[in-house]
């Protein structure tokens, strides 16, 4: 399984009042994450056009394991954990610079067409297939 990894730095505006990143900011670290895959694999593949592709987040789960504090640089795995015909799930183990676990979480993506769910274009799970948990690739 090919897997994604991204990182970013923890800016004062995600801290809350207790001094570390606040829980709900952690959402906005996994859209990061979800941006910079989609322009990652629209370089490798050309017919992939994020800003043509409408996803929304149906679901979303976090479970924190420690804070983060200002400075941390937060890195952020992510990859396909489950592909459906209509929808996929991504899952992200996120590390504070140390590279311990802070959360792991998972979010489900359902394509649109006209605003209503639609079938995942081929394409788009084949390219998504590398990133997945049970690549065909993977067996021997």
């Amino acid at each position: 399984m090919a897997m994604f990894r991204t990182s970013l730095v923890v800016r004062f505006r995600d801290l809350d009042a207790m001094g570390h990143v606040n829980n709900a900011t952690f959402l906005t670290y996994l859209e990061e994450a979800r941006v910079r895959f989609w322009d990652h694999l629209a370089s490798l593949h050309p017919e992939i056009r994020p800003d043509r592709f409408p996803f929304v987040v149906a679901r979303a789960e976090i479970d924190y394991r420690r804070p983060l504090f200002l400075g941390d640089r937060v890195w952020i795995d992510l990859w396909v954990s489950r592909m459906g015909n209509r929808s996929f799930d991504f899952s992200y183990v996120l590390y504070n610079t140390a590279l311990e676990e802070v959360a792991r979480a998972r979010t489900v993506q359902v394509y649109l067409e006209n605003g209503a769910s639609a079938p995942l274009p081929d394409f788009l799970k084949k390219a998504l297939e590398v990133y997945s948990e049970r690549n065909p690739s993977d067996v021997a």
